[in-house]
């Protein structure tokens, strides 16, 4: 290596840390929360979907349990329709397990088979993912707050005794249009 060179590789080298500290995320977990990074974006898009994966097997078991005996007395019939109604959501019917965990893999392992820096409208996807959170956490959260009378009325047309019932509704809503 040359004399002139070294000059060069000092100022790549100044601009590889100015680009650096530009695109890293702060430290701790509030920078892996607000970072917009394709792995760290997929990492929390794949924790969410098995979490909700966790939830549902949870579910699950509460249902076999229910139906392990004949005439079993473990949870009354609209406690089972509950349990029944949530396991379907959160797994038939894809809102909180599947889409987002295909979502995650690909925003986690396509920039990195592709070999680029990231994927196009990181933010965006960032975004989606803390929809995605927050209508699953909602839609959990209504779901046990208000069972009887949701199906009575369409979202929207609420009278003050299925209000909360609506809610649970819109919540599952935005949880498949989020995803």
């Amino acid at each position: 290596m040359s004399t002139g060179s070294k000059p060069l590789v000092g100022r790549a080298l100044r601009l590889h840390r100015a680009l650096d500290a530009v695109w890293s995320a702060p430290k701790g977990w509030w920078g892996v929360r607000v970072s917009v990074n394709h792995t760290d974006t997929g990492r929390r898009f794949i924790l969410t979907a098995f979490f909700f994966f966790a939830v549902g097997g949870l579910l699950a078991m509460l249902i076999c349990t229910q139906l392990a005996t004949p005439g079993s007395a473990f949870v009354g019939p609209s406690v089972y329709n509950q349990l029944f109604t949530m396991h379907g959501t959160f797994m038939m019917l894809l809102f909180l397990f599947a889409i987002p965990m295909f979502e995650g893999l690909s925003l986690y392992l396509l920039p990195k088979m592709l070999g680029a820096r990231d994927l196009a409208f990181p933010r965006l996807s960032s975004f989606v993912g803390g929809a995605t959170s927050s209508a699953a956490r909602s839609c959990c959260w209504r779901c046990w707050c208000c069972w009887p009378g949701w199906r009575r009325t369409t979202a929207g047309s609420c009278t003050h005794r299925c209000r909360r019932a609506c809610i649970r509704r819109a919540s599952m809503q935005t949880s498949g249009r989020s995803a």
